[in-house]
């Protein structure tokens, strides 16, 4: 038998062999057993639990994530490696889909009173009567062309005169929108960029690119109030509140910066695709007035949570 030959049969008798089912049933028994003590805990007594069995808390999510979505669903047949990881993915996906679900109903959750300074209604932004505003704040779903030219039309009637407007947008729809703002007579000013410090993609967009930052367009109605020199370039080190909100949610940072320096205090700004609150909540931090439409009931819920809250999350 050649050497060749040899490892042939090796190969094949340890992949023949290979069975993960019986890990995957150990660890969904660890997170049956984890998920059973954290329910007898008394509050605040989990983690440090964690460190005296020796058990960080990430190994502790995941081993009760494989509980809860994998378990024994299988049956006790063979599972290979592929299946395996297959099944541990799924269980990652649904197990961040539970927790953030979580999140989402406890912001909803929160009672209490808007300030008369911070005005959210449930509404067709295209049906809601707005009022003149000094600044319109938005974002857009980034593929609809029509929203876009909407929202020029809307400026233009609505936002006074010298106004101005940050909108948002992915880098592939960049000229398609500063065309329809300019050619509805808004004048452009700037770029603005938001750069993502830890932003992976598993995927391209338009097929090819991995970006790693976003544009808001500056736009305004009439000639531009002079006021201070602005950075250009914000950094976000850490995006994990917005997209546990909103699937397409910003991180308030950037806005907050921009705003602050941009806007003069008192103004009035508006969000005609409010989302989950995000420029609301900014504006709550600089003390500015604004005015938001949401139609989703659930974005709403989760938005009225966060200007209660006064907070990201």
């Amino acid at each position: 038998m050649t050497e060749l030959q040899r490892l042939e049969v090796k190969v094949l008798e340890l992949s023949g062999a290979i069975n993960l089912r019986p890990t995957l049933d150990r660890a969904a028994d660890l997170g049956a057993a984890l998920a059973e003590v954290k329910g007898l805990l008394p509050h605040g007594q989990w983690l440090p639990w964690l460190k005296r069995v020796g058990i960080s808390k990430q190994s502790a999510s995941n081993y009760c994530t494989v509980f809860r979505e994998v378990g024994k669903v299988q049956g006790t047949g063979r599972l290979t490696i592929e299946q395996f990881l297959r099944q541990m993915r799924e269980a990652r996906i649904n197990g961040k889909k539970r927790e953030r679900q979580q999140v989402r109903d406890e912001v909803a959750s929160r009672l209490g009173k808007l300030p008369d300074t911070i005005q959210l209604h449930r509404a067709d932004c295209r049906k809601f009567d707005w009022p003149t505003v000094d600044c319109l704040a938005t974002d857009p779903p980034w593929a609809s062309m029509p929203d876009y030219r909407w929202l020029a039309g809307m400026a233009m009637e609505k936002l006074r005169p010298g106004g101005l407007m940050l909108l948002q947008c992915g880098t592939g729809y960049l000229a398609s929108v500063m065309r329809i703002m300019t050619d509805a007579g808004l004048m452009y000013r700037w770029t603005l960029a938001v750069v993502y410090a830890e932003m992976r993609r598993a995927k391209p967009t338009s097929g090819r690119y991995l970006p790693a930052w976003n544009p808001i367009l500056l736009f305004s109605k009439g000639d531009m109030p002079h006021g201070d020199v602005v950075g250009d370039v914000y950094t976000v080190r850490h995006q994990r509140e917005a997209k546990t909100l909103h699937d397409w949610a910003q991180p308030v940072e950037p806005l907050a910066y921009w705003m602050g320096r941009l806007i003069r205090p008192g103004s009035l700004v508006g969000d005609p695709f409010a989302g989950s609150g995000t420029t609301g909540v900014a504006c709550r931090l600089l003390a500015l007035e604004w005015i938001g439409t949401e139609i989703d009931g659930k974005a709403y819920k989760v938005a009225k949570g966060r200007l209660v809250a006064k907070k990201a999350v």
